[in-house]
Formats: C-alpha cells, structure tokens, sequence
C-alpha cells in the first residue's frame, strides 16, 4: 500500500503507473517526496473504520448589516458579502434543509443629528430565516444610506432585533446558531460613554449580546478596520478605544477581516463540522460518508 500525506482540504494530482500485472506505483507530485511504500493489513485496516459519520446540525446563520455609509459603495461592499456568502451556501443547500439564513438591516438614529429629526427608518424588518437560494432576492430592496457620524451606529438595536427574533422561534429544533456582524461602527452604549453617546433608545447592546450567547449562538464580527493616524484630541482618542473594546467583545467568537478574508473564507469558518462515532479513519473521502 502506498501513502502520500496531503494537506486537509487541499487539492493534490495524483499520478498512478501500471509496472505490470498487479503492479500498480503511485508517483509523487513535482517536488513532493517519494511516497511511502508499507505492508498493511487491509481487513484489520477495514475493520477500524468508523462505524459512522454524523452529520452536522443545520447552520442557523443571521446576518446584521450596517446599510449607513460614507458612500454608497461602502454599503454596497457589505451587501454584496452577505448575497456572496448566501450564493456559496445556496451551492450546497438549495433547498434549506441543512442550512437556513436570516438578515436584520440597520440604519443611524435620526435623534443623533438634532431634536427635530424627522425620524426615520431605524431597522429593516427582519428577514427571518430561510433557504440561502432565497436571501439575495428578500434583500433586493435594502437601500444604502449616507451615514450621519462615524462614532457609533445603531447596531445594538439590530442585535436587540436579532434577540427577539430568536425567542420567537425557540420551540423549533436547534442547530448551529451563528450571528455575523457586518459593518463599520459599534453599537451605541447603553449610557453616555464620554463622548460617545448613548443609544436614545438605551438599548444595552452588552445584554443583548450575552443574551444570544446564552441562546446558543457563536458571534461573529466583520468589521471595517479604523483608517486614518490616530485623533490628535482625546474626544477622539476615547471614541477610539470605546470602539475598538467593543469589538474585541462582539469578535470574541472570531473575525473576518474585509479585503482579506473573502466570502469562501467565511463559508468555511461558518461550516460546522462532521463528526464520526468509532476510531479515526485513516483514508481521505472526496466527499463525506453518509
């Protein structure tokens, strides 16, 4: 029997060369190491195998997305993430049996800008959670906006959103729950944070975070890293810090980082696992067992 160690998940061609009758060599890729040739017992080897392969629970993923921007790409670049990583999801599941997707859009608070604000569209409705094949269409009309101030936005509503969502289908069958957090500033605090300024709702994004947690969900962040030197003044060398410890809380399940982590990446971080009842298989599969 020959061996040849590839890496998990990585592609590898194989060459085979028929020396004669039942004489079959495997020749290693360019640059690799010859592979290892050693007598196995092949039905000791067979009867080790797993006994089975479990599959893994549906994928219950939702998305906040911050639709306020400095322009309209910006907004875009997020919304086209989100429908990226749907599509790649749709492509293993069309039919949303083993995976459902979900989306709570948010806006800025219009009382940040002045008193007599006309007040205006805070969230989305929530689009609760269906066959990724079906996200990009049910999110066709979220319009981007220019955002008001770059300090805080209205995500701690979205994740209050996000929350309540979540109570409300709590009877069905759990599977793996997933939040990903999409977009540029933090939540707003609950209470004035020095020059940040409070949520006018007061909505506790802290409590609404440990609340999905304690709900079974993995929080994930994406979000736009600070660009700039550093605030001369220490109003904005505060807004900062706040900022950059709030998501350090909201990242603290991991992160994807915008340019550098891609839609396929983020699949892959959002895939749970197979899982197999018995010893560990020592062959590789194209595709897992059923």
């Amino acid at each position: 029997m020959h061996r040849l160690k590839v890496g998990a998940l990585e592609p590898a061609r194989l060459t085979f060369v028929l020396r004669g009758p039942g004489e079959v060599d495997l020749v290693a890729p360019a640059g690799e190491r010859p592979p290892e040739q050693s007598f196995v017992d092949v039905p000791r080897l067979l009867s080790g195998l797993p006994r089975r392969m479990v599959r893994p629970p549906r994928l219950d993923l939702l998305f906040t997305v911050e639709l306020s921007g400095a322009d309209l790409a910006e907004t875009e670049e997020r919304l086209t993430f989100v429908r990226d990583v749907a599509a790649l999801l749709a492509r293993r599941d069309h039919t949303g049996t083993a995976v459902r997707v979900g989306a709570v859009g948010h806006y800025d608070h219009t009382d940040y800008e002045s008193t007599w604000a006309k007040e205006g569209t805070l969230l989305r409705a929530p689009v609760v959670a269906r066959p990724p094949a079906e996200l990009p269409r049910a999110l066709a009309d979220w319009a981007p906006a220019l955002r008001r101030q770059d300090t805080v936005s209205s995500l701690e509503d979205a994740l209050h959103a996000v929350a309540s969502l979540s109570a409300v289908h709590s009877g069905t069958a759990k599977g793996c729950r997933v939040l990903l957090i999409v977009g540029r500033r933090p939540p707003a605090p609950a209470r004035q944070h020095g020059v940040v300024r409070a949520c006018p709702r007061g909505t506790d994004w802290r409590a609404a975070l440990a609340r999905l947690r304690a709900d079974g969900f993995r929080v994930l962040a994406r979000a736009d890293p600070a660009t700039g030197p550093p605030p001369p003044d220490a109003a904005g060398r505060q807004a900062r810090r706040y900022a950059a410890e709030a998501w350090r809380a909201l990242g603290a399940d991991g992160v994807l980082r915008p340019g550098t982590d891609s839609a396929r990446d983020a699949v892959r971080a959002l895939d749970p696992p197979w899982r197999q009842e018995g010893p560990e298989c020592p062959f590789a599969f194209a595709a897992p067992l059923m």
